[in-house]
């Protein structure tokens, strides 16, 4: 696995962190470094540079393409070279996210294991068969460079790249972007929208004193956090957003979940997820938590000040995880009329200090369109909520009796694998899905080929990515894309 350690350590060196606007030079170069790997390993492959656009800035995307044999099922296979930024370098202990350092049976940094370890292992696979002239089908790579964006623009990508006869008539969609579960490799069939928002509350010109005035005006870094955990319990993690409490929970999903919670544990769980407690210990409420139920999540609250002064301002970033049958745009709507309604909505108990004046109700004529909304949502003056919207993808959900499915179960048993795939509901989202389902229709099945492990630090500090199951990883993938050929002919 030596050219591969190298191979990794090389794509992670290149910091293609989406999100800031500065590094697509290094969108830019993580492409033309895969496809210099595509051109030189994978005879035959053609590759095309197409640009995702939105907002004054591009996303890159590579595709990449082999013609197979005459009549031969077409698969599009996807990844993404972009990544989470690094966060908060104390915490890698050390090692610098982006030098690719390999430690004992790993190697680390930012993109280890999402998504470059399994983009890697892939073309590798790929590459395997290349070389053995044992790949039939006609395959079309598609190499994304703004998942961990929200995958602004590619709708048009994948229009542009249907014109061009670049994606013809898939078969199904190939995604190495999941990961296993104690030690089980997940087949995903579900996976949650997004809506994410920025809000800014001002109530001061200024710092304030907060001995002469502290108790006559207020603090805008106690009522922001307030009035958004105000549509939450904070403890079972329950939202309160719009009708995100009344939505019916499907039986045929609980039946999935209560199949694959007799392979897990809370423990593993726990551990997976780097935490001291879970909200719940019940492995099924835990699962239908993560695949089942809408959430809202504070990760941010900045304008604090040092000493005793009152912040004259206030920041918080807050995202809403969506499950099927919620649509972003309402969602934004009913959170912004939800956030107008103020604290006591679902404290009935309570009652909204005099000190606010009351609240005004949220108008009901917001443009989903307009990228910032602003709303009075206190009368008087000049307490104003302005709110960003960033993200807004919908849940995502494929079916899964498809000889696909089962031929990746099969190929993960010859990879080697032990344990048995468990059939998962993921909480994550991958914006591209939602757009190449739209684009070819619900029928078409998707091949969610988990490659990651979940102590693997996805989109945490200490990422990485095990060279040990990456050489069975690539087993896996090398069994699924020979076993194709066989689907085709009993299809």
């Amino acid at each position: 696995m030596g050219k591969y350690a190298e191979d990794l350590s090389e794509l992670i060196r290149i910091k293609s962190i989406s999100q800031d606007p500065s590094q697509v030079v290094n969108l830019d170069a993580v492409l033309d470094k895969i496809g210099a790997k595509v051109r030189v390993g994978l005879q035959g492959f053609e590759t095309t540079m197409l640009q995702a656009r939105d907002g004054g800035r591009r996303y890159p995307v590579l595709f990449a393409t082999f013609e197979g044999e005459p009549g031969a099922e077409e698969v599009v296979a996807y990844n993404h070279a972009d990544v989470q930024p690094e966060m908060d370098l104390a915490k890698w202990k050390g090692e610098a996210p982006f030098s690719g350092a390999h430690g004992y049976n790993v190697i680390k940094g930012r993109g280890a294991t999402d998504d470059k370890g399994p983009l890697l292992a892939v073309l590798y696979a790929l590459k395997f068969l290349i070389q053995r002239d044992a790949l039939k089908n006609r395959i079309t790579l598609m190499y994304e460079t703004g998942e961990e964006s929200g995958s602004p623009g590619i709708e048009a990508v994948v229009q542009e790249a249907r014109d061009r006869k670049i994606i013809r008539n898939p078969s199904h969609v190939f995604v190495s972007d999941t990961e296993f579960k104690e030690g089980h490799p997940n087949d995903t069939v579900s996976l949650r929208g997004i809506v994410t928002l920025h809000l800014g509350l001002s109530y001061a010109s200024g710092t304030i004193h907060s001995g002469i005035y502290g108790d006559i005006v207020p603090n805008p870094l106690e009522i922001l956090p307030t009035l958004i955990l105000h549509l939450k319990n904070v403890w079972t993690g329950q939202s309160y957003v719009g009708n995100a409490q009344d939505l019916e929970e499907d039986r045929t999903d609980v039946a999935t979940l209560r199949e694959a919670a007799q392979y897990l544990t809370a423990e593993g769980l726990r551990n997976a997820a780097g935490a001291y407690a879970l909200r719940t210990n019940d492995v099924l409420t835990a699962l239908k938590k993560v695949g089942l139920h809408p959430t809202l999540t504070l990760h941010n609250i900045a304008g604090g000040v040092e000493g005793t002064g009152v912040p004259a301002s206030a920041e918080a970033s807050v995202s809403m995880r969506l499950v099927e049958g919620q649509d972003p745009e309402q969602a934004v709507r009913e959170f912004m009329q939800d956030l107008n309604e103020g604290f006591a909505r679902y404290t009935r108990e309570e009652k909204v200090p005099q000190l606010y004046g009351g609240v005004e109700r949220a108008q009901r004529s917001i443009d989903p369109h307009d990228p910032k909304y602003k709303r009075l949502i206190f009368p008087g003056k000049p307490c104003t909520i302005e709110v960003e919207v960033g993200h807004k993808i919908g849940a995502f959900k494929t079916g899964y009796d498809t000889p696909y499915h089962r031929l990746a179960h099969e190929a993960y048993r010859k990879a080697g694998f032990e344990k048995e795939p468990v059939r998962v509901l993921d909480g994550g989202t991958i914006g591209a899905m939602t757009i190449l389902q739209k684009a070819f229709g619900k029928e078409l099945p998707f091949v969610l080929f988990a490659l990651s492990r979940d102590d693997d630090g996805y989109h945490q500090e200490q990422e990485h990515f095990h060279l040990d199951h990456a050489r069975k990883a690539i087993k896996a993938a090398v069994h699924y894309f020979a076993g194709l050929q066989d689907v085709a002919k009993t299809a």
